[in-house]
């Protein structure tokens, strides 16, 4: 957008006229993308829009916290059925989206992958840490060998099945990938 064009928009946003706008932007990030949309961030910086709260539209929450997980590539989203997330949109957010991209985090390094339940969210939202063993004959040895194994596998799909590329994504050497594939009862894909 020319210079003097975004002039007149941040005209008209700071007019009364402006009142129910969303202004949506964006960008190929070309080379010279960040020169041309300097002047309308410096710009922007200055404007006051309001953002209602979380608590104000909880409708949000969910596509906000979807959003959060798939900007996280690294990791597989956990998996919410429809009463977690009513818990979640009937939750008072505090911090707003600071808080949420706090959850969306927790979530991801707790339960990437599997499911959560309603209990397991109100028990995060309470402060009570889900590490907590909830039953008495837990099996530490089993429950690592079944991790590892889930580890080994996401390399795996990772890398398209070269082993060589899923042991670095792993960090691990390709003869001990292969070493710990074998225990596992692995075959190449």
């Amino acid at each position: 957008m020319p210079v003097p064009l975004q002039h007149r928009l941040l005209t008209w946003l700071n007019g009364e006229q402006a009142q129910a706008v969303k202004l949506i932007a964006s960008s190929d990030g070309g080379d010279d993308s960040d020169r041309i949309i300097a002047p309308l961030r410096i710009r922007l910086h200055r404007l006051r829009v309001p953002c209602p709260a979380l608590s104000q539209r909880r409708g949000d929450v969910r596509f906000i916290l979807q959003h959060l997980w798939a900007a996280e590539r690294d990791h597989v989203p956990p998996i919410f059925d429809t009463e977690a997330f009513a818990v979640l949109q009937a939750h008072d957010w505090a911090g707003n989206y600071r808080s949420l991209r706090d959850f969306a985090g927790k979530t991801l390094r707790l339960f990437g992958g599997r499911s959560v339940s309603a209990d397991q969210v109100r028990r995060l939202l309470g402060g009570q840490s889900e590490r907590r063993l909830e039953c008495k004959n837990f099996d530490l040895k089993q429950h690592l060998a079944q991790e590892e194994k889930l580890f080994l596998v996401e390399s795996l799909l990772r890398s398209n099945g070269v082993i060589a590329s899923a042991a670095g994504i792993a960090g691990l050497k390709r003869t001990t990938f292969i070493a710990k594939m074998k225990r596992h009862g692995l075959a190449r894909i």
